[in-house]
């Protein structure tokens, strides 16, 4: 999410990774699960696959982070640094599984989410316009 913030506050701003992460690479998940509150999942980078053709590098970050439903939009960071790698965007579970059973987490590599909303800026000045590609529901 992009935030416009009215009030004079200081914050720090989050350091996004634009180099890619690697599989073995140690993450953390965080996000509001469910709306108990923020949570923390650690794990490692399982794989980064690339579309077929793909220039601008990994189309994804897998995860074997395992997490309650509900993370999705949080942040995936790397452990070292705190840099931001990617944007929480999918979790799959085995079908006859409990909810926090081990699974995949995914996410959008931070990289394409700073060209989307370069590209959500650019259209009218504000976050609020579909980028080139963006699913409409």
């Amino acid at each position: 999410a992009l935030l416009r913030i009215e009030e004079k506050v200081a914050l720090v701003p989050i350091e996004l990774r634009y180099r890619p992460v690697q599989p073995g690479q140690c993450v953390v998940a965080l996000g509001n699960v469910m709306g108990w509150g923020i949570g923390i999942f650690a794990g490692i980078v399982s794989l980064t696959p690339c579309a077929e053709g793909c220039s601008g590098g990994a189309t994804a970050i897998l995860t074997d982070i395992t997490t309650p439903p509900g993370l999705s939009g949080g942040a995936l960071v790397a452990c070292g640094d705190g840099a931001l790698v990617g944007i929480i965007s999918f979790g799959l579970v085995a079908l006859n599984s409990a909810p926090t059973t081990a699974g995949i987490v995914g996410a959008v590599p931070a990289a394409k989410v700073a060209k989307l909303l370069e590209e959500q800026l650019t259209c009218t000045g504000k976050a609020n316009c579909r980028p080139r590609g963006g699913r409409r529901s």
